[in-house]
């Protein structure tokens, strides 16, 4: 995991993002890449008449604003002891982290929860996750990720959660252990404990947890299983049904996003 795109802002969460990009590319050897976004569509009016305007003074301000952000930025990455860059978009946040992911091996972003206000909303995890051709940690106001707590592996035998264990083996590597949790009323549709020969071969030692789902949900299961055993980090498949349907009627993608109070 040498190449590592972490989305930079002005709000205090940014701050924990950063520190966690240096936490894993000290240890994968890794380069940080910390990319600053002024939407211009963020500042595009409507007049009742249909036609549309940018509002000049305003860009102007938030571009001084980032640039700014980039001067303290380059400062405060000047002292650490890992190679980086910073870069700059003016298109949609979640379309310029796609494009600038594309030959990146994580993109680190905020949980929703994150947000401290209107001015710093976190792009769409659920976006970028179908989009980026790379894995996304996403990290909760509470901040970086604590590599003395186990990791958790959210396991229901889709492609999309082996994905994400080959995805999050680097990461895995760096946790005190972890723990592959099945809910008890799921079918895997591949077994649980090929998980751990898969891991094991990786020299990663870890646990099989099968967890009843005692009248809860799926997603509700899996949270609570994290939050008793103090996971630091949650690794998970996105969107094993299509995202309209979880946009209708929910699902463990969404609800994990929206409620997650690990990275």
């Amino acid at each position: 995991m040498r190449s590592i795109l972490v989305h930079a802002d002005r709000s205090q969460a940014s701050t924990a993002r950063i520190e966690t990009a240096l936490d894993i590319a000290r240890a994968t050897r890794g380069h940080v890449t910390a990319h600053v976004n002024t939407p211009i569509a963020a500042f595009v009016a409507m007049d009742p008449l249909g036609g549309t305007f940018i509002s000049p003074e305003a860009l102007a301000a938030a571009q001084a604003r980032d640039d700014e952000l980039v001067e303290s930025l380059s400062a405060t990455l000047s002292n650490e002891d890992v190679p980086w860059t910073i870069e700059t978009s003016e298109a949609d946040v979640v379309d310029a982290l796609v494009h600038a992911a594309r030959l990146e091996d994580l993109l680190i972003v905020a949980l929703p929860s994150a947000a401290r206000d209107g001015e710093f909303a976190a792009p769409s995890v659920g976006a970028l996750a179908l989009n980026a051709r790379c894995q996304v940690l996403a990290l909760p106001a509470a901040g970086r990720v604590d590599w003395s707590r186990p990791a958790m592996v959210a396991w229901n035998g889709s492609a999309e959660s082996a994905h994400a264990v080959r995805a999050a083996l680097p990461l895995l590597k760096l946790a005190s252990g972890v723990e592959i949790v099945t809910i008890g009323d799921e079918q895997p549709g591949f077994p649980a404990d090929a998980v751990l020969r898969y891991l094991s071969r990786h020299e990663v030692h870890g646990e099989l947890r099968i967890e009843p789902s005692r009248g809860r949900t799926v997603e509700e299961s899996l949270l609570a299983a994290a939050e008793a055993m103090g996971a630091g980090l949650l690794v998970m498949g996105a969107y094993g049904h299509s995202r309209l349907r979880e946009i209708v009627f929910g699902g463990v993608t969404r609800f994990l996003t929206d409620a997650a109070t690990m990275p």
